[in-house]
């Protein structure tokens, strides 16, 4: 008897341990420019690669007045740039690639006033070993007034330990 309550504290200890460390780390603050950490709990390694992404949006009637529209095709942001209200939308591309000799998931997740207005191509996906894809990021503005939005997209790739 004393033996099985050892092995149910051990498999508890166990399953306790693989919570704690497999806890989702979210975010804590939008950030500014991109970034990039890495941590792992006992069955895999995770690379994390936030961007800051925002939108201006402006009404229908500044857009007749012949203002700077497009977006920034810097690497290190994901800005929609400045959009015409009333149903306009705009695209980015993210080129993914698994270097790697494994399969990989890949996750792409928003937070932020941004957030409810990005639409992705695919948002949950696993690469096999050198194989790449595209997932377009799509901003709409459906109903939204004119302002500024901002938060940030993250880029989660979980890589499983040999």
């Amino acid at each position: 008897m004393k033996k099985i309550q050892i092995i149910f504290m051990f498999v508890v200890v166990v399953i306790l341990a693989a919570v704690l460390f497999s806890v989702n780390r979210g975010t804590t603050g939008l950030v500014t420019n991109r970034t990039f950490v890495t941590y792992s709990d006992l069955f895999y390694d995770y690379e994390v690669t936030r961007y800051p992404s925002s939108v201006t949006i402006i009404s229908p009637m500044e857009s007749s007045v012949n203002p700077m529209i497009g977006f920034s095709i810097e690497s290190w942001s994901l800005s929609f740039g400045m959009i015409p209200g009333n149903g306009s939308s705009a695209k980015r591309i993210v080129n993914l690639t698994n270097t790697r000799d494994k399969d990989v998931k890949i996750t792409l997740r928003a937070y932020g006033e941004i957030a409810p207005l990005l639409n992705f191509s695919s948002s949950d996906l696993t690469l096999k070993p050198n194989e790449k894809t595209t997932v377009d990021i799509v901003f709409h503005t459906y109903e939204v007034p004119p302002g500024n939005y901002t938060g940030e997209v993250q880029v989660v790739v979980q890589i499983p330990k040999s």
